[in-house]
């Protein structure tokens, strides 16, 4: 009983129950499992960051539970889009959404942000709250690198500064878009 109930504890502390995903302690372990692995291995690795635009007016307009509908709708769309069991995804807080994809480089990171994009768009979710379309949309941040071009100490870090800033100028410029940062630009 007692071994059961700690199975479950470990479970909550490291999947959100609304959508099934991972939290960000589960990316925090995962990220640096992978970074390590590809450190040794060199190959590309990318990250996917986005937001649901305008989710806490949304969540306020329609209700806690129209908002947990939204989030598993969106999960699953998620879910479908990192079909590889190598990739992992994870929902941070508050409408935010990552996806951390080993062996994937920039090309195949956009390709996997243009799905969900669609996908997430194709929901047709009405959001009368947003300022940029009466339906659900999200702000994108993509990023790629690859150990061997910078410091592998610091990569890591870079590679998640520059997701959070391509996510962060999505949302500046309007929401409802995507923006790719490449790591060596931005950083080196």
């Amino acid at each position: 009983m007692l071994v059961r109930a700690k199975q479950e504890l470990e479970k909550n502390l490291r999947t959100d129950p609304i959508t099934g995903l991972g939290k960000d302690p589960l990316f925090a372990e995962y990220f640096a499992r992978e970074w390590k692995r590809i450190v040794r291995d060199p190959s590309w690795i990318s990250l996917i960051k986005f937001e649901l635009d305008y989710f806490e007016k949304y969540k306020q307009c329609y209700s806690e539970i129209a908002a947990n509908s939204c989030l598993q709708k969106v999960a699953k769309v998620v879910k479908e889009s990192a079909k590889r069991p190598a990739k992992l995804t994870i929902y941070s807080k508050k409408g935010q959404f990552s996806l951390l994809l080993p062996e994937t480089n920039i090309v195949g990171a956009v390709y996997i942000a243009d799905n969900l994009f669609n996908k997430i768009k194709d929901l047709k979710i009405i959001n009368s709250q947003s300022s940029v379309d009466n339906h659900l949309t999200i702000s994108v941040g993509i990023t790629s690198i690859k150990p061997t071009q910078l410091n592998t100490e610091a990569g890591s870090s870079i590679l998640i500064l520059s997701v959070e800033n391509a996510l962060q100028r999505a949302m500046e410029i309007g929401r409802n878009c995507k923006i790719i940062q490449s790591c060596s630009d931005r950083f080196s």
